[in-house]
């Protein structure tokens, strides 16, 4: 504006040349309006900066979750046992099995790899049978024997008879599995020499927990 006003000065005032000073002042005036118009943005910085939308920060992708199997004892194919019904079970039910008698379920590996065993389940013995373990639990994959066994015990203090629905967890055991279907086999020994009908050689089996943990 201050551009327009000095080329518009003169120091004459002589009327006549008044309407030609106008129309020069007119064109120069619109000429620098223009050349004003074509060096500004097309729209102001700040409101640029303060109206963009922001751009999220990327995001690392989420870990693939462990693949975990759960198998139920008293779904599994057995040729004696009984079915319990316990309200703390896992599905409100357990496989009573005595020394002598096992349980055998399917399962499916996702993946080839290392997977954790995990047996829940409860034993009402009054006390450890006094010539040896009263309960040995046996694990077997597709029919053959594995290293992996563990003594079943006492699962709760209320005394005999009321312990069966109380549960312990077994230790962890590993094993290689391939992709595909298993066959997992648990079976109940008792100390030698004795009934396997006595209740105290028998074990209540919930439920077994397969865990991938690497490959």
């Amino acid at each position: 504006m201050k551009l327009i006003a000095l080329a518009c000065r003169s120091s004459r005032k002589d009327p006549k040349e008044l309407p030609m000073r106008s129309t020069r002042c007119a064109s120069v005036g619109s000429a620098l309006a223009v050349v004003f118009a074509l060096s500004m943005p097309s729209r102001p910085l700040c409101a640029e900066r303060l109206f963009a939308t922001p751009v999220p920060a990327p995001q690392a992708a989420p870990a693939a979750a462990t693949p975990e199997i759960t198998l139920e004892a008293e779904e599994g194919e057995y040729a004696a046992g009984k079915v319990m019904m316990r309200s703390n079970a896992s599905e409100l039910k357990t496989l009573w099995l005595h020394a002598g008698e096992s349980v055998t379920m399917a399962l499916k590996a996702p993946e080839a790899g290392r997977y954790t065993v995990i047996v829940r389940y409860s034993n009402d013995q009054a006390k450890p049978c006094e010539i040896g373990p009263c309960q040995t639990v046996r694990l077997a994959i597709d029919g053959r024997a594995t290293a992996h066994a563990f003594l079943a015990q006492k699962s709760g203090t209320r005394g005999w008879g009321y312990d069966w629905n109380s549960f312990l967890m077994s230790p962890s055991f590993e094993i290689d599995l391939q992709p595909g279907v298993h066959r997992l086999t648990l079976s109940v020994e008792g100390a030698k020499g004795l009934d396997s009908g006595d209740p105290k050689l028998s074990v209540e089996l919930d439920a077994v927990t397969l865990t991938h943990v690497r490959r």
